[in-house]
């Protein structure tokens, strides 16, 4: 009873935190009146706000991690807080380095130092705070604002190893995991950041080619998971268009320079081109409630952003224009090619004004466009398609309807065969199934509710919940197997506590997380964590943990199985019973873990080919779930041979009671549980063997029982205890 009130409980608090006010700056803009005229006392990631006026800021002099300096927050005219500012906040590595960017003298080595230092420091998960961020891209405008590639006075090894730390550095920096820093950037110091930082990054690939023209570095490329970097230097006369990616599909991006662009050449007879695809910028860049500027009249950006630089300056706009292949991160449409102009006194960055389309499908759009910059397409998503507004494809949502219905169908089974609801183990197992059934209905009908926000962040929180719960479930079987073989209990624990381990352990990390980080459930896109977010690790962490401790527990009970069958066959035979559910857990485990990680970066990454992966692998998934689970389960093998078979002494023998859980143990000794268990196992036998003998016996007629000359008393024999023999003087009064 106590168990049931504390699960009531606790799911009451989760409910009643979702239901709370979804951010703090929500709460008090809903919360206060017109005449309040002070910011209201808050807690927020472990800082007390306190109470101040409209239009002020207050500061905590403790930073986050190792990071030194001061946490400002303002108050808003309208009294409701702004977010937290850590932009004051530096770690003492990048402080460090900041300071020498002062002591830069045009000394190549100098400059490499530098950038390497920088390319260690900014390695993912290093920045911790917006203001870690914001002093690794001062350094980087240091190295590549008017370095030592302006003249050029260094060997070519040097050249090529300051270009690739400063590349390498800023494919750091523009890491998804670092998209939670830039949007505080973009929110409380610089809107335009990220356009500044693209924009420098063009001024210093200029700077590269004329460099690379000199010291003969005829090319260079870089590929990496977010950013693709190729250099060509060519002379004056050549006759090849520079095509990058060179080997691509015909729905990947790639760009391509034609011949008849390099109008000019430099000094030393050379002309240049380096192309840039930067894969994670899009979603990176300010959304348009932070900056205005970011939006378009022709919709929303839709592929990556590529950046075309040419040496020398060629005369613009082209003659012949750049072709660019833009592969769709959505479906949409009325595709437009755009460039980026942060200069741009207009209400947006992006112009079409020297871009066309030439072509369109549904996944690729080819634009012709004669400036040399940065270039991105725009397109108008249809909100009402929900292929538009969550990364999912037929593809995906068959895998996961057919792995659906393998489910059901396990479920269904074991709830026919396991009417009686006496076993621990048939308990457990449809627990799990119903918990991944509600879980897989959840994520098909509720990952797509981007329209309230509150809804989207509650589906988010119970997917976390309803999946982190069906591993825990897993290691319940595993626990009651531990028990029923090792320990040889099947009696101290109950369903409740499978219960509680199953359900309740899992809501508790869930609550944790959602207390904590409440805002990085749900998206403008997919109601579900981000692989980029840090809340995502209350998810990895105990899944792994759970893992890690279902196979070793998993281990020891298949161990405990084969010591009993090497010293005991007859307890072998009785034990053989479980051998199917130590095939399940083991096989459906890394399973699950693999389908969960291919579900969350094919929605992440929108890529068609781990949507396919993804689907195989989860109809996979559900067939031997079906298998292992249904059709291998003894009482199901039981059901089957007793309607279908021939052999109703192999039916009869294979009885579903050996997963009765009411297993007699000795009080005395654990040890003796293989003896008791056998005993208790022939005894059944025994009595099974003498009822269908009595009920043979009762259907003969009384003159058939006398002319085959039975006796009653003889019908029933204990299989236990040995016959005595006979003394001379029974034997001699028999004869008589």
């Amino acid at each position: 009873m106590r168990t049931k009130v504390m699960l009531v409980w606790l799911c009451g608090v989760l409910v009643a935190y979702w239901i709370s006010p979804v951010s703090p700056v929500t709460e008090a803009s809903t919360a206060t009146q017109p005449t309040t005229t002070e910011c209201p006392k808050e807690t927020l990631d472990g800082y007390d706000w306190p109470s101040i006026s409209a239009g002020t800021n207050t500061s905590h002099s403790g930073c986050p991690g190792v990071t030194l300096g001061t946490v400002y927050r303002f108050c808003r005219s309208d009294a409701t807080w702004e977010v937290a500012d850590y932009t004051r906040c530096v770690s003492p590595t990048l402080a460090s380095l900041n300071t020498q960017t002062g002591n830069l003298d045009g000394s190549p080595s100098g400059y490499l130092h530098l950038a390497e230092d920088l390319q260690n420091a900014s390695k993912p998960a290093k920045l911790v705070v917006s203001g870690d961020l914001l002093t690794a891209v001062t350094i980087m405008y240091a190295l590549v604002e008017d370095s030592f590639l302006v003249t050029c006075n260094a060997t070519s090894a040097v050249v090529m190893n300051f270009t690739e730390a400063v590349l390498i550095s800023a494919r750091q920096l523009l890491d998804n995991s670092y998209s939670s820093l830039w949007t505080e950037t973009h929110q409380v110091s610089d809107v335009d950041a990220i356009f500044t930082f693209l924009e420098k990054l063009d001024s210093f690939y200029g700077d590269v080619l004329s460099c690379f023209s000199l010291v003969n570095i005829t090319e260079y490329s870089l590929v990496t998971e977010n950013l693709d970097v190729a250099i060509e230097v060519f002379q004056a006369n050549t006759s090849e268009a520079f095509i990058f990616p060179s080997n691509s599909n015909s729905d990947a991006n790639q760009a391509t320079v034609p011949v008849a662009v390099f109008t000019e050449a430099d000094t030393s007879g050379h002309t240049a081109a380096c192309i840039v695809w930067y894969k994670s910028a899009s979603s990176l860049l300010p959304s348009t409630d932070i900056n205005a500027r970011s939006a378009h009249q022709d919709g929303q950006i839709n592929s990556d952003v590529v950046s075309v630089t040419l040496h020398p300056t060629q005369v613009q706009p082209f003659n012949e224009p750049i072709t660019l292949r833009f592969s769709h991160h959505q479906a949409g449409n009325n595709p437009v090619c755009a460039l980026l102009d942060v200069s741009l006194t207009s209400s947006s960055v992006w112009s079409d004004s020297e871009c066309e389309t030439v072509s369109t499908t549904s996944d690729v759009t080819t634009c012709n466009c004669h400036h040399a910059t940065n270039f991105a397409l725009l397109t108008t998503l249809n909100d009402d398609d929900t292929v538009l507004k969550v990364p999912l494809n037929a593809i995906m949502v068959t895998g996961v309807v057919i792995s659906l219905l393998f489910l059901v169908a396990t479920f269904v089974l074991l709830l026919y065969v396991n009417r009686s609801l006496e076993s621990d183990w048939a308990l457990v197992v449809k627990c799990f199934l119903l918990t991944y059934i509600i879980g897989q209905i959840t994520f098909l009908s509720g990952i797509n509710s981007t329209e309230n926000q509150m809804i989207c962040r509650f589906v988010g929180i119970l997917l976390h919940y309803l999946y982190l719960s069906v591993f825990f479930w897993m290691l319940a079987q595993a626990v009651l197997l531990q028990l029923k073989i090792v320990h040889a209990s099947a009696t101290s624990a109950t369903i409740s506590h499978y219960c509680l381990l199953g359900w309740v352990t899992p809501l508790l990390v869930v609550a944790s997380a959602a207390g904590l980080k409440h805002d990085q459930y749900g998206h403008d896109k997919y109601c579900w964590i981000s692989i980029w977010n840090k809340v995502i690790y209350a998810f990895i962490g105990p899944a792994a943990f759970v893992i890690l401790v279902t196979f070793v527990v998993t281990y020891s009970s298949v161990h405990g199985y084969f010591s009993i069958k090497k010293t005991d066959q007859k307890g072998a035979a009785e034990m053989g019973k479980l051998k199917h559910a130590f095939r399940a857990p083991m096989i459906t485990l890394p399973l699950l873990m693999i389908t969960w990680t291919l579900k969350a970066f094919a929605i992440e990454l929108r890529s068609e080919a781990l949507y396919a992966i993804f689907a195989l692998t989860y109809i996979i998934q559900g067939m031997v779930i079906f298998v292992f689970y249904g059709v291998l389960d003894n009482q199901v093998q039981t059901l089957y041979r007793s309607k279908f078979g021939h052999n109703h002494k192999a039916v009869h023998d294979s009885s579903g009671r050996a997963w009765n859980d009411k297993v007699e143990t000795n009080k005395t000794s654990p040890n003796n549980f293989r003896a008791s268990s056998m005993t208790s196992f022939s005894s059944r036998a025994s009595e099974s063997f003498a009822t269908n003998r009595n009920d043979s016996t009762a259907s003969l007629s009384s003159s058939t029982a006398r002319r085959l000359n039975f006796q009653k008393k003889t019908l029933v024999i204990p299989l236990k205890r040995p016959v005595p023999s006979p003394t001379p003087s029974q034997t001699q009064g028999t004869s008589t």
